[in-house]
């Protein structure tokens, strides 16, 4: 994309107070049973190769986690999202940051809202549908719509009253979800 426009959505993803909301937008989109491993890391400490804490994140967050969940739970459902990046429209963005149709539903935040769509409408040469690949920005940007359909995913279970059972990993558009019960599973 155009590195001009990228500084853009990065300064428009971190300045005043936007950072802040996006945390806020994570931990308002955390539920039970779902983890999603994708969200940036942090390295405690500096690591020889710039990429061993996403590497090691991954490893431990979705690989090690399979395997423990793996004894507890004797079906696991693997799912991915089929070109996840370039379907996401610019709407689902705006949808996701706004929470409707959720017990936790805001209007704080359509500054963030404008801002970010019109940068990547502007980076798609008018289109309205698809993010770019390739960069941690991009990936928060569709970690923002991934964990609202967490969320949503969650709610919806428990209206049908599924509220245990289960576990779910997701990292980025990939799904493991563990079950003991097929039917539920399958459900």
């Amino acid at each position: 994309c155009n590195p001009y426009m990228y500084y853009f959505l990065v300064r428009c993803l971190c300045g005043r107070g936007n950072w802040e909301r996006v945390k806020a937008f994570f931990e308002a989109c955390r539920v039970p049973h779902i983890k999603s491993c994708a969200l940036p890391v942090i390295p405690d400490e500096v690591e020889p190769f710039y990429k061993s804490a996403t590497i090691l994140n991954w490893w431990n967050e979705i690989e090690q986690r399979s395997l423990e969940l793996s004894l507890r739970f004797r079906h696991m459902f693997v799912s991915d999202i089929t070109n996840c990046y370039g379907s996401i429209s610019l709407r689902s963005i705006e949808r996701a940051l706004t929470l409707p149709g959720t017990s936790k539903e805001t209007t704080d935040g359509n500054a963030l809202v404008l801002c970010i769509t019109r940068l990547l409408h502007d980076m798609n040469q008018g289109s309205t549908v698809g993010i770019p690949q390739g960069s941690m920005t991009f990936d928060i940007v569709a970690e923002i719509v991934l964990s609202y359909a967490d969320l949503l995913f969650s709610e919806a279970l428990s209206k049908q009253g599924i509220n245990e059972g289960y576990e779910v990993l997701r990292y980025r558009d990939d799904y493991r979800i563990f079950c003991n019960d097929k039917d539920l599973l399958e459900r």
